[in-house]
């Protein structure tokens, strides 16, 4: 008599559980749904200048030493520090920046000619110290003569990125992005030896093309109809 029902009746039990979705950007239903976003950001400014000096050993070999200075709006002051050594064939690039890091680089490459037929093939690779390595590419340039009427050129290039994000469908607002650079140089030539020295400047900035955009959503299940 003092037993008390259960809430599906005396002496009965039920557990429905639960049904669990995870979304990634839009749902997979979504079908003709119009999405509004909003979006208020701080224009991003960066303003720099890069200042350095390289030698050509009798046109074979460079080196590059390079010290540069940037202000951002959002991030404050940095430095970036650069040195590199190079020839025809192979090239090693390494710069430290204050706030992104170390970045180290490599690039091989069969060296040019003036032959009519010839193919060039070129691998380079970047590695960050934060990011580890970024991205691996593949280049080839291709030039034959064809007949005794012309020549015909042919080129191709493989990126391979590495550590890159899985992509899922969004709804991006539109950037303005503007970008001014100077480059000046004054070189001198002795002996075989043509030292130089390289003054930089550039202004880069980005911000919002528009504060609130709506569009149409679909979803993978109706993606053709998009």
């Amino acid at each position: 008599m003092e037993d008390e029902a259960s809430w599906v009746g005396l002496g009965w039990t039920l557990n429905p559980g639960a049904i669990n979705r995870e979304v990634r950007g839009f749902p997979d239903d979504f079908k003709d749904e119009v999405i509004t976003k909003k979006y208020n950001m701080k224009n991003d400014v960066t303003i720099g200048v890069n200042t350095g000096v390289d030698i050509e050993v009798f046109g074979l070999k460079s080196f590059k030493v390079g010290k540069g200075f940037f202000w951002n709006n959002k991030k404050g002051y940095g430095t970036q520090n650069s040195i590199g050594i190079g020839s025809s064939i192979a090239q090693i690039n390494a710069s430290y920046n204050s706030q992104s890091g170390l970045d180290f680089g490599v690039s091989l490459g069969m060296p040019q000619s003036d032959k009519k037929n010839q193919l060039l093939l070129n691998a380079s690779t970047n590695i960050n110290s934060r990011q580890g390595m970024k991205a691996v590419n593949f280049g080839m340039s291709m030039k034959a003569q064809i007949a005794k009427i012309g020549s015909g050129d042919l080129q191709g290039s493989v990126q391979h990125e590495l550590g890159g994000f899985t992509y899922f469908p969004t709804n991006p607002m539109p950037m303005n992005n503007n970008s001014f650079t100077f480059h000046g140089r004054v070189g001198l030539e002795f002996k075989g030896l043509h030292p130089a020295i390289n003054l930089d400047g550039y202004i880069v900035s980005q911000g919002l093309a528009l504060r609130e955009q709506s569009q149409k959503a679909f979803g993978y299940l109706y993606n053709y109809e998009g």
